[in-house]
């Protein structure tokens, strides 16, 4: 558990602590003050380090510390600093804290405070992004085992599976399909946005059970053969068919690396139950799976 209460408040924590504003950075240093008590078994070395820095530019420029006590607290704030920074940069450890810094190119407060800024706090939301990510993955893993058939009527809503003209437009994919119905294929970027999910729940029983629920889809769509949503629906099916096999499969975009052995002629008779501009495609697919 995060010692800060959201995102929030982390960046702002972050925005006051490199402000030039000296009331700013004494905010930040009560919130981390108050992070050590909300959190006392859990210990940044970064973030102290920073505090240190921040400290020691904020009582410099408060004036009532002489020459002497100051360079004592910038020298205790900095060998510290110096030592966070060799042991992520250095290969061989420096045989003196002098011979790291020198290194490193550090001459004082202000190129610590720079990279500590850069190395650890501009990372640190890329990295619990990535965290955050994780665990929405595992709570959908986890639901699509419980509740498969709800988890599909979700994704084959509009939005979803099916995108909108303004998702498409957001990720930068062409909008236009008319000269791919015959063979439709999923635009590279809106499947890479897909492939975590789809990785995470991929199993053979799912994958089967997913292709049942596109040709349902694919049927309720019959008086719109040529629509953008008609379209989606076979591109998925063809998708997954392309990856149950080496050959036309784009290696980087599989949605499962393994064969599954699928159920051939109960989708060759939900395809023909289900007639599109598509179907020739798709049954040939089906049918070039079977003879593996």
């Amino acid at each position: 558990m995060a010692a800060w209460l959201n995102n929030a408040e982390w960046d702002q924590v972050r925005h006051n602590l490199f402000s030039r504003d000296s009331s700013l950075q004494k905010l930040a240093l009560q919130r981390i003050s108050a992070w050590r008590d909300r959190c006392p078994k859990i210990s940044s070395l970064e973030i102290d380090c920073t505090a240190d820095l921040v400290r020691c530019q904020v009582r410099d420029r408060s004036g009532p510390l002489n020459d002497e006590e100051l360079v004592l607290m910038y020298g205790m704030a900095l060998v510290r600093s110096v030592s966070l920074i060799t042991e992520g940069k250095k290969k061989r450890k420096p045989r003196t804290m002098k011979i790291g810094a020198k290194k490193l190119k550090i001459p004082g407060c202000e190129a610590a405070l720079e990279w500590l800024k850069e190395e650890h706090w501009a990372k640190y939301k890329e990295t619990d992004l990535k965290r955050q990510e994780g665990g929405v993955l595992q709570r959908i893993k986890k639901f699509a085992l419980q509740s498969r058939n709800q988890l599909l009527g979700v994704l084959l809503e509009d939005g979803f599976l099916v995108p909108t003209v303004e998702q498409l437009e957001e990720f930068g994919c062409d909008t236009s399909y008319s000269a791919s119905l015959t063979e439709p294929r999923l635009p590279k970027k809106f499947l890479r946005f897909w492939l975590p999910v789809l990785k995470m729940v991929s199993s053979p029983s799912f994958i089967q059970v997913f292709l049942e629920k596109l040709f349902a889809k694919q049927k309720v769509l019959t008086k719109e053969p040529k629509g953008h949503r008609a379209f989606y629906i076979a591109a998925w099916i063809s998708e997954v068919l392309l990856c149950n096999r080496k050959k036309g499969a784009r290696r980087k975009h599989r949605i499962f690396r393994k064969r599954i052995q699928l159920k051939g002629l109960d989708l060759i008779s939900l395809c023909l139950d289900a007639p599109s501009i598509s179907m020739p495609h798709l049954l040939q697919l089906i049918r070039d799976d079977m003879e593996h």
